[in-house]
């Protein structure tokens, strides 16, 4: 699939909004590095409005602006003011974080007074940018039913595209010489829709419409151009033929698959380790924010405590709270075992550890068909059932691999294909922790993930079934970076050296827990309170907590004493806990998570879209312990006892 804004330093939009019908309009001129992301916050911000001209453009000079140069309007009666400076520096629209409403742009009031002549055209010149159009002109008509029309150059050529629009007292209309407008409009209308919902180029849906045998090949220009200089009958017959590929609300070719396939549609859950909720607006991952356009975008997904890897994915498929299905961190003790858990281990595989039934485990329980590519749990035998296929991890597998693996299995026949599937993908997580979330590497991660996940989507919608899979996109939890002043030496200044020998076994991180030998009451009370004296003493960005006494808001469940610490230290976001200065030694991570589930960095991503889920639908923020019971509900299979509710997170659900 082409994408129809290619990779390119800067975006200038102007949107257009009436103020007073026929005397006087407000023309924003708007400057971003993505315009795909920024559509979105234009959209918030001009609710009456209408975009028009875009381009893409590159600073001459790093340290010059760009400049409007409106020039003076000559023509009588009418007057063009910008409401501030008329320049937007590169370093202004660098710093810019898609804040709603203080993004980077140039006001221009058009005034057209009382004896003033009907039209206005008027150039305005961009100087200090390199672009393909260095100037875009504004063309006023006071009495075309009181409207301001715009268009980027004043040519009536062949293959202009649709440029030329009417903004009215009346409503929005297109209008072309001699053309129907309203027929017009709607065929504007079609072709805008589609390109904001799917991101895609006019060229990519004119060809899937040759192949599918819509139209012929030589009216493949007329959808790609626009064909300005169309008769009113002929312009009837080109909307026709967008309405017969695209539905108005945008989407491409619903699924009209033979096979049972749209009758019951499976079930994929795709995991993006450590994407922040937030990430979705940095603008940089088109495929994935179109996914979410489509289908269910909720704000964010809370996880769970603590907000590690291992704990919540395995919280995310068997609907329990960690210390109800056993998975308490990614590394801890067990006393019951004298045995310690933690990722890559020898024994981590062992189905002893894996307390809850994950939900391939229920599908397979109900005569289903199973496929995972990599998923924490998805290579031990619980219950003695493993997937009907899996993957042994391998890191090296590229992400573009698993994704072609898992459309492969989506195209699969009916008496083969898998009705539930699932495929985890490790970025953005590792990058984070290496670079920090707000790194340019994370970026570049970002865009590698969403080049993978579109591997997927574009080869559903190529085979069309795009529409006959329900598919859920989450991730584990958010990223902070790590602040060196919120770094914790346990032993010796928290813990005194006189107490070590008293520890049968530690874990470090953003969770720490102390094991005191064989749980001696009155000697982890006096550790305890000599910890706690000390943080205090020190001001130390941490809070340390007996078992039996931690808040409730971090553990809703029962506590399994067997696997979690005598004492519990919770860094502060930002922080870290280490065991000794030297320990772990090789320390030098620049983003890390696993702290309070609630705070807004933790936040983890929910996106849904399929056949069961309510298009282009907004939702309040979910669980992740309500997915288990959800994906149940899709695969018409009775849950296992879990603590997850369908009823919270049901209004996704057409």
């Amino acid at each position: 699939m082409a994408f129809l804004y290619p990779p390119i330093d800067y975006y200038y939009q102007i949107v257009y909004q009436a103020e007073v019908p026929g005397s006087q309009w407000q023309m924003t001129f708007c400057a971003c590095k993505n315009l795909v992301g920024y559509k979105d916050h234009i959209r918030d911000s001009f609710k009456n409005g209408i975009q028009g001209v875009s381009n893409t453009f590159q600073f001459q000079e790093p340290d010059e602006p760009m400049e409007l140069d409106i020039g003076e309007c000559r023509i009588e009666g009418w007057s063009i003011i910008s409401q501030s400076a008329a320049k937007i520096s590169k370093e202004t629209i660098d710093k810019w974080k898609y804040s709603r409403g203080s993004f980077p742009n140039i006001i221009f009031t058009i005034t057209s007074s009382e004896g003033a002549k009907e039209n206005l055209e008027h150039k305005v010149l961009l100087k200090g940018i390199k672009s393909d159009s260095d100037y875009f002109n504004i063309i006023v008509n006071t009495q075309r039913e009181d409207a301001f029309k715009y268009r980027q150059d004043n040519q009536e050529q062949e293959n202009a595209p649709f440029h030329e629009l009417v903004l009215s007292g009346y409503g929005l209309r297109a209008t072309f010489s001699g053309i129907n407008s309203k027929v017009a409009f709607d065929v504007l209308a079609t072709k805008d829709a589609f390109i904001k919902e799917s991101f895609t180029d006019m060229t990519y849906l004119a060809d899937k419409m040759v192949e599918r045998n819509i139209i012929r090949d030589d009216r493949k220009r007329k959808i790609v151009n626009g064909a300005p200089w169309l008769r009113s009958e002929q312009m009837q017959e080109l909307l026709n033929d967008l309405k017969d590929a695209v539905k108005l609300d945008g989407k491409i070719f619903t699924c009209n698959n033979s096979s049972s396939i749209c009758s019951n549609p499976p079930v994929l859950i795709i995991s993006l380790d450590g994407f922040r909720a937030d990430y979705l607006y940095r603008g940089i991952t088109p495929t994935i924010k179109s996914f979410a356009s489509d289908g269910v975008q909720s704000e964010y997904m809370t996880p769970a405590f603590p907000s590690l890897t291992f704990p919540n994915h395995f919280t995310i498929v068997t609907g329990l709270h960690p210390e109800s299905h056993g998975i308490i961190s990614n590394a801890f003790f067990s006393r019951e075992f004298n045995e310690s858990f933690y990722i890559g281990s020898k024994t981590s595989n062992d189905p002893k550890w894996w307390l809850g039934e994950p939900i391939w485990v229920t599908a397979v329980k109900g005569t289903l068909k199973t496929a995972v590519y990599f998923w924490p749990g998805s290579e031990v035998p619980i219950e003695g059932i493993f997937p009907t296929t899996y993957f042994n991890y391998d890191s090296s597998v590229p992400f573009t691999e698993r994704m072609e693996t898992v459309l492969s299995w989506i195209e699969q026949p009916d008496a083969t294909r898998p009705q539930f599937m699932a495929a985890y993908i490790s970025e953005p997580d590792h990058t984070a922790h290496q670079y920090g979330p707000n790194s340019t590497e994370v970026d570049d991660a970002l865009k590698q993930v969403d080049s993978s996940v579109s591997v997927l989507i574009n080869g559903l919608k190529d085979k069309n079934l795009y529409n006959c899979v329900n598919i859920i996109i989450v991730s584990d939890h958010g990223m902070a970076t790590i602040d060196d002043s919120k770094v914790v030496v346990l032993v010796p200044q928290i813990l005194p050296e006189e107490y070590t020998d008293d520890v049968q076994h530690s874990i470090y991180g953003e969770l720490a827990m102390l094991y005191v030998t064989d749980s001696d009451p009155d000697l982890v009370n006096e550790i305890y309170h000599v910890m706690k004296e000390n943080a205090t003493r020190l001001k130390s960005p941490i809070d340390i907590y007996l078992r039996n006494e931690i808040p409730k808001d971090f553990f809703a469940g029962q506590f399994n004493k067997n696997r979690y610490g005598d004492i519990i230290i919770i860094a502060h976001v930002s922080g870290y806990i280490k065991i000794r200065d030297d320990f772990p030694s090789s320390f030098n991570l620049k983003g890390a998570h696993g702290y309070d589930n609630k705070n807004p960095l933790m936040r983890a991503l929910f996106l849904a879209h399929g056949p069961s889920f309510k298009p282009n639908y907004k939702s309040g923020p979910v669980n992740n312990i309500d997915i288990y019971e959800l994906m149940c509900h899709l695969l018409h299979l009775p849950p296992s006892p879990n603590n997850g509710t369908l009823a919270n997170i049901s209004n996704i659900l057409k």
